[in-house]
């Protein structure tokens, strides 16, 4: 009889119900002779791990619990000077809590940090695999772990039972490489990953063809987003070629230590599949006009000193965003009424948004407030967008008393 842990990454969403189910068994729960109480807070028996991978905006994470390896000759074992620790004929490594003098020896020589320390107990805890539940068979004959999983990625069972060939075993911390009984299956390689576009059209590259050579090779076309993800790579050295419209740029000396976001690659004179719809690079900043001549309250006492606005085709939107700075601020809110006219290519008006604000502060002081953010669809496309697309109006209709409680 030998049991392991078996992982599945491809399945765990991370939605942590190892972890939770997990505390839920052992926090505040004697199952003696196995295991005293878990505390509340300080450790993880199962304790789910975020690894992220890449470079923003190409970034993957994945999941992955890990617990008690379960070590074939655990050097946890060894380390006990009062054999408080022993492994089972089905293969769990366990503490005994009554045989356990709290030297913590066995926490240090844990390469992967699994063993925790009791303070209020003064003894060692870990992963039993639930022996408890398993000896019993009731209510359920398996880690609360693995019974939690929502998606049968975490599995418990004879070794004969998993296809461990391709499986690999969780990193040490330090010193060799040990056999164990937790065991993780189809975790992914390197990937390369970047996003290519025209800076010339303002547009990305789609349908474009990009190759990578070198420890290992693989082929993948950019999508409507102009992105394109490359994996399933060795750890290497590698060269990018990007072919699209006849325009070749090739980017070498990539490292795949780490996975790969090349994040936006500038590719001129490339082609766009699909030119009815623009998904563009990186945001663009106007700021015209920077400064405009000041706009009072009707009684004087107050001016709107200066507003700059800021535009950007994002993701087939023309976005406007303005921004007003106002001056010796009294008791009394400023209304401001900001109206922005979009403009069609043949001059006329497509849409009209407008917003009332009001805009108050400390008594005497200056502040900047945003003081319009709206955006209409970008239909149809236009060639280039320019300041000339939308017309703005900022006008200070009045003041308002503020009432405090």
């Amino acid at each position: 009889m030998s049991k392991v842990f078996y992982f599945d990454q491809t399945k765990c969403s991370g939605c942590h119900s190892c972890q939770i189910g997990c505390k839920d068994e052992h926090v505040g729960n004697d199952w003696m002779p196995y295991a005293r109480p878990q505390p509340l807070t300080g450790q993880f028996w199962c304790k789910l791990e975020e690894h992220v991978r890449g470079n923003m905006p190409q970034v993957r994470v994945e999941y992955y619990p890990v617990m008690c390896q379960h070590c074939e000759d655990a050097p946890c074992i060894d380390a006990c000077e009062n054999k408080a620790i022993h492994q089972r004929d089905d293969g769990l490594v366990i503490i005994d809590p009554k045989k356990c003098t709290g030297r913590q020896a066995c926490v240090a020589a844990c390469p992967y940090d699994a063993i925790y320390f009791n303070t209020e107990l003064r003894l060692a805890q870990k992963c039993t695999g639930c022996a408890h539940l398993l000896d019993r068979g009731w209510p359920i004959d398996k880690p609360r772990c693995v019974d939690s999983c929502i998606e049968n990625a975490l599995d418990f069972g004879e070794r004969t039972e998993f296809p461990l060939a391709n499986a690999e075993i969780w990193p040490v911390n330090f010193g060799p490489d040990l056999e164990t009984r937790v065991f993780y299956s189809k975790i992914p390689k390197r990937f390369i990953a970047g996003t290519v576009y025209d800076p010339g059209n303002d547009e990305v590259v789609i349908g474009g063809t990009c190759t990578v050579s070198g420890d290992g090779s693989g082929t993948a076309t950019t999508d409507k987003f102009g992105d394109f993800w490359i994996e399933d790579l060795p750890v290497g050295n590698f060269s990018l070629t990007i072919n699209a419209a006849g325009q070749t740029k090739t980017i070498d000396d990539i490292s795949t230590e780490k996975d790969v976001g090349l994040g936006y690659i500038e590719l001129e004179g490339g082609s766009t599949a699909n030119p009815a719809v623009v998904y563009p690079p990186p945001l663009k900043e106007m700021i015209e006009p920077e400064e405009q001549d000041p706009i009072p309250s009707p009684d004087g006492k107050v001016q709107l000193n200066s507003y700059r606005y800021w535009d950007a085709d994002f993701m087939g939107m023309l976005v406007v965003k303005i921004w007003g700075v106002v001056e010796n601020l009294t008791d009394e809110a400023l209304t401001v009424k900001v109206t922005i006219d979009f403009i069609n290519m043949d001059g006329s008006v497509t849409e009209t948004q407008s917003e009332v604000v009001e805009l108050s502060g400390q008594k005497g002081a200056t502040a900047s407030y945003e003081i319009f953010s709206g955006g209409i669809e970008n239909q149809p496309r236009y060639p280039d967008w320019d300041s000339n697309q939308f017309e703005a109006s900022v006008e200070v209709i009045g003041l308002q008393k503020k009432y405090r409680c």
